[in-house]
Order: structure tokens, then C-alpha cells, then sequence
């Protein structure tokens, strides 16, 4: 059986490689292996530049344009009226996932053939298409389309398969999603790469400048492979009641997987729930601190929080139960938190019913407002050990990341660097309401940082007795 089964293992490796050489020489014009194989090493420099500004040609057919605004239709209503409700809800005959239409994408005079494209999103997508702009959120896969066309078969963009991009509905400064992320890598969190692309569109009516976006990597297909020892372990999206962990609310839906989609196994994240609301969190604190870090790692956790109470983020956990994910980080086994979209961090909401930000530091640093609907946070600021790791985190990243002055010279070189792409966006591509708004969006945000600095300082006087 042994033989049998090395001369079948031999046999199928032999067709897998002559198939893969036929559809290598049937590669589309201008296929480099360099640029377009998954052969190719992640290029970072080039497909995330930290102080450049990409410009992409999305061409599609006028058919393929009509469907994805008739799906998105479907969706939520006629463009410009919105009917409400989520993008990701499921409709009756709809995939709860926009539609993947086939695209070509040129970059720096080379093309990438059959991609895919979709729109991308909730609260983005829909504000976005409420307001009857064409600015819209969206993702890219690269060899979406590989079954129909095999010729292009791991199809890649220097190393990557999949980059979504923001489309900065609610943000006057359209830098809050690069900034965030800057600030949560600095703090050693670990956060996708992102960088800004000038994006322009072909529907069969010339190249339109459809505005600036910014694109981030995605988890499931760069993060895992560059900063986990392993990317074999489960990967998970929540959203919903389940994502808030509070109690008896575990249900394996609002946990959707992102890799080993086949498996049914969600022992992990069951065991996160179990060890955070043990009895012995009362009763034996060492014992309960010690099963929960046998399945989360809270000192990643606590690093997270303490930053974004820092620069302040409005649509993440302690707010709703989404934008993150989690990881089994394997050999470790432990579930690690990963932060995902920025749109509301770096922002000041006067009035939100969710959060209150005034000038207590206890309300937007110590989390006294957050209850126990967000038990990740509450059970472990409410445990003394933790609770100073999370001050140490907040006076340390006060100290080497978030520090007002560094922070608002990199505002400033990013607004300069992004300057005259914002100011070509026209009306119907652009999320910008008003003249000077990315102007003053800018100095605004250089204000908030300095509030929040401020903010930080107050708090750390007040719980460590000294400034």
C-alpha cells in the first residue's frame, strides 16, 4: 500500500505540474512572474508605500457595471434613496455578499486579467449609496475568476490574492483609516498595512476618477502568513450578539469562520467564553487569570484597549460587537485579537449615546461607563492584575507612540502627500459635502489628538498619583 500510494502521490504531483505548465504558457500578454505569480514574494514597498500614492485603472464592461449596481440595488433600494437596513442582511434570493463581477486592473503599465471585483461593507457601503455617490467601498481578488479562466490560475499583485479599500464616508480628513493603523502597529498590535490609491474606473465611458481610497491587506491572506509563527489556525469575523461575549450569549453563527471553512469545530472560542465567565473569576482570581490566558492572549488584548482608548474609536468592541477578529495563534492555541476597520477611530462624537467622551478621564480611559454586555473589558479592567497591565499599557504608549506633537507632524506630511488627489475629486465621487472640509478636517484631527493626550495625562495623574 505504501508503494501504491508513493506512486499515486508521484502521478497526480507530475499532472498537477504539466497542467500548471500548460496554463503557464497560455498566461495572458504581460504575465511576470515576479508581479503576477503566487511564486512571487510579498511586495510591501510597492503595494503599500508609506509615502507615496498608488494610482489603479479598474476597466470592466458596461454589463458587468450594470450588475453590480442592480445587485446593489436589490439590496438597499434605488441609488441616492436608501431603503435601509444592512448590506449584509440576507434577502430573499441574494447572496449576503455583493456580487463578483470579472475586471482587468492596470498599475504602472502592466495588467492583471479576469479579477474580481464586488462592493464591500455596512455602514460605508450603505451611507455611501444612500447619498447617491459612486465613491463606493470595494474588494479586489485576483484570481477570483481562475475556474472560468485557468490561464490565470493564482493570479497575484506582488504576492497578495485579496486588498479591500476604504472609501473615507465619514471622514473630512480621509486619513483616519492610515493614521489608526500607523498607531496600532507603532503600539505592537497587530494590525493589516494600509496605503493610499488614486482609483480610477472604466464602465465603457473612459477612465473616471472615482477619488482617493485607502487599501488595506486582508487578514486571511497576508496578516496570518507575516505575523503568526503558523496560518493553518481558525480565523474568525464575529458580528452580532455573540461578538459581545457577554453572558449566555455564544452562538457559533455570529462567529463566521475565514479559514477552515469546512470544520464545525468551535471549541476554541466556546473555551474563551467558558474561562471569561467562570465562577472562579469570584472565587480563585489566580486560577481564573491562569485558564483564561491558556486560551487568549489578554496581554495583546489589553495592549489593543489601552490604544484605542487612546485615539478614541467609536465602532469597535465596547460599542458593537464587530471590527476585529480572532485567531487561534498556533502552537500557542491561544485566541488573538486583531483590529479591523477605522472609519470612526480618531474622531471625536460629542453627544454619542454609546460612549461618552468629555474631559473624565475615567469615562474614555478607565471604562466606567462600560458594562458587563462587554464582559471582555469589564471583567478584566474589574480584576486588580489586569487592571494595572492596562495602566502601564496606557502610561507606556503615552509615553512612546501617542505623543501629540510626533503624531500631528505625521498628520500633516500625509495631508500634504494627499492634497491634490483630494482636491481633484468631483461631485458624485467624492464624500466631501462642503468647500475646505478636508482643511479643516485636518486641523481637527490634529486638535483631537492633542485632547486626547491631554485626556491620557489626567488619567495617568489620577490613578498613578503623578503626572
Amino acid at each position: 500500500m505504501t508503494r501504491k500510494r508513493t506512486r499515486l502521490v508521484a502521478l497526480f504531483t507530475l499532472l498537477f505540474s504539466l497542467s500548471t505548465l500548460a496554463h503557464a504558457q497560455d498566461r495572458p500578454e504581460g504575465w511576470e512572474e515576479i508581479t503576477h505569480s503566487n511564486r512571487a514574494p510579498l511586495d510591501y514597498a510597492i503595494v503599500f508605500p508609506q509615502n507615496t500614492v498608488n494610482t489603479i485603472t479598474i476597466t470592466l464592461t458596461p454589463q458587468n457595471w450594470q450588475t453590480m449596481l442592480q445587485d446593489m440595488t436589490d439590496r438597499l433600494g434605488s441609488f441616492g434613496f436608501s431603503r435601509g437596513g444592512s448590506t449584509t442582511e440576507i434577502v430573499e434570493g441574494i447572496s449576503p455578499t455583493p456580487i463578483w463581477v470579472d475586471a482587468t486592473l492596470a498599475f504602472n503599465g502592466r495588467e492583471w486579467q479576469h479579477i474580481g471585483i464586488r462592493f464591500k461593507g455596512s455602514s460605508s457601503l450603505q451611507g455611501t449609496w444612500a447619498r447617491g455617490i459612486y465613491k463606493l467601498p470595494f474588494r479586489l481578488n485576483f484570481d477570483n475568476f481562475e475556474d472560468e479562466y485557468p490561464q490565470i490560475r493564482n493570479q497575484r499583485f506582488y504576492g497578495f490574492q485579496k486588498l479591500s479599500f476604504a472609501n473615507h464616508w465619514a471622514d473630512d480628513t480621509l486619513l483616519r483609516q492610515k493614521m489608526t493603523s500607523e498607531i496600532f502597529t507603532q503600539a505592537g498590535v497587530i494590525t493589516p498595512q494600509t496605503a493610499f490609491y488614486a482609483v480610477y474606473v472604466n464602465y465603457g465611458e473612459g477612465d473616471i476618477y472615482f477619488g482617493l481610497y485607502t487599501a488595506t491587506e486582508i487578514i486571511d491572506d497576508t496578516v496570518l502568513q507575516t505575523q503568526f509563527e503558523n496560518a493553518e489556525g481558525n480565523l474568525y469575523q464575529p458580528e452580532g450578539q455573540g461578538a459581545t461575549f457577554a453572558t449566555g450569549t455564544f452562538l457559533e453563527s455570529d462567529f463566521v469562520r475565514q479559514t477552515n471553512a469546512d470544520s464545525t469545530d468551535y471549541s476554541d472560542v466556546k473555551a474563551l467564553f467558558d474561562a471569561l465567565h467562570s465562577e472562579t473569576r469570584q472565587s480563585n482570581p489566580t486560577e481564573w487569570r491562569q485558564n483564561l490566558e491558556a486560551v487568549f492572549d489578554v496581554e495583546g488584548f489589553l495592549r489593543w484597549l489601552a490604544i484605542n482608548s487612546l485615539v478614541l474609536n467609536f465602532d469597535t468592541y465596547g460599542v458593537f460587537g464587530r471590527n476585529y477578529f480572532l485567531y487561534q495563534n498556533i502552537p500557542a492555541r491561544q485566541l488573538t485579537w486583531i483590529p479591523w476597520d477605522f472609519d470612526f477611530a480618531l474622531m471625536r462624537r460629542i453627544g454619542s449615546q454609546h460612549t461618552a467622551d468629555s474631559l473624565n478621564p475615567m469615562t474614555t480611559l478607565g471604562h466606567q461607563n462600560i458594562g458587563a454586555e462587554w464582559a471582555l473589558i469589564r471583567y478584566l479592567l474589574d480584576e486588580p492584575v489586569y487592571h494595572e497591565r492596562y495602566i502601564r499599557h496606557v502610561q507606556a504608549l503615552s509615553e512612546r507612540v501617542f505623543i501629540a506633537s510626533t503624531l500631528e507632524q505625521r498628520v500633516r506630511t500625509l495631508a500634504l502627500l494627499i492634497a491634490p488627489y483630494v482636491q481633484q475629486e468631483q461631485p458624485l465621487y467624492t464624500n466631501l459635502r462642503v468647500p475646505n472640509a478636508f482643511d479643516d478636517g485636518v486641523e481637527g484631527l490634529i486638535a483631537h489628538i492633542y485632547e486626547r493626550q491631554s485626556i491620557a495625562q489626567a488619567y495617568l495623574q489620577m490613578v498613578l498619583g503623578s503626572p
